[in-house]
């Protein structure tokens, strides 16, 4: 299988809660760290900041609320116009 994204993360968005599953490939080897954050504006600032620390490229909700959520997570109500991939590169 052929790796596309390197350094990406996988959102789990609840009404309370988000769950990050962040996954990395270097040298061959492959590791992921989860962690949950509310939906509280200042959780969701520390998930952005998290994935900007690991060098996170990409990030996907599976679920439509997801949308929102991450938009606003990426954005912080700064820079409406970006996407979740702007804002964390």
């Amino acid at each position: 299988m052929q790796v596309i994204y390197e350094r990406c993360a996988g959102l789990d968005v609840h009404k309370k809660s988000v769950v990050a599953c962040f996954t990395s490939l270097e040298n061959g080897q492959s590791s992921k760290e989860r962690q949950t954050f509310s939906t509280m504006t200042s959780d969701l600032v520390r998930l952005r900041d998290w994935l900007k620390e690991h060098g996170c490229t990409h990030a996907a909700s599976d679920q439509y609320r997801g949308i929102h959520a991450s938009h606003n997570l990426a954005n912080c109500g700064r820079h409406p116009q970006k996407r979740m991939k702007e804002t964390v590169d």
